[in-house]
């Protein structure tokens, strides 16, 4: 399931990247650029102290933290940040109805996505679609066949994937796709 998609080094030009390095002489210049404009701009006052202690956070993180993250090859040495392709890439995805039953601060902002990237597809997507077509043939479509491939396929709508022993069904009195759930 984990697939590593590149390697952020553990070092450039003999000097590590993380820790004590690159990333932070970087994190420190800029931070410093910004506390000097702040400074510049509006003074030494509470809103250009108060960028401080994320400045410091931010860089104790790339000094302590960031090293530890780094993976470490057979032979022992660091082969450097691993960038690996699952995670919120994975909850990008079609995974989104594996969180269901999960709850908390992370889960909860991933499944509203997927609540309202559904409700999209089935309250704008389609119907507009549908609209179209009755528009242009006078007519919705008479068949579950002829709506898969003149609404759904001729549209590029991406369905949301059903759990297992369900499936889509066009109702033409209706003229609404409804979810067909096998009967319990």
């Amino acid at each position: 399931m984990r697939q590593d998609l590149f390697y952020i080094p553990h070092e450039w030009l003999g000097v590590p990247v993380f820790g004590a390095g690159w990333l932070l002489i970087l994190w420190a210049i800029a931070g410093a650029t910004l506390l000097a404009y702040l400074w510049r701009r509006q003074g030494w006052n509470a809103d250009t102290r108060s960028y401080v202690p994320l400045l410091v956070l931010m860089g104790l993180l790339i000094w302590l933290v960031l090293p530890r993250l780094e993976d470490i090859s057979d032979v022992g040495s660091s082969a450097g940040l691993p960038i690996r392709g699952y995670g919120v890439m994975l909850l990008l995805g079609v995974k989104g109805r594996s969180l269901d039953e999960h709850q908390g601060m992370l889960v909860t902002p991933a499944k509203a996505y997927f609540s309202v990237r559904e409700r999209a597809v089935f309250d704008i997507q389609v119907p507009e679609a549908l609209k179209l077509f009755k528009a242009t043939h006078g007519n919705g479509p008479r068949s579950h066949d002829e709506f898969m491939a003149q609404i759904i396929e001729a549209n590029q709508i991406q369905l949301p994937e059903l759990a297992a022993g369900q499936r889509y069904v066009y109702d033409p009195e209706k003229e609404e796709l409804q979810v067909e759930r096998p009967a319990r």
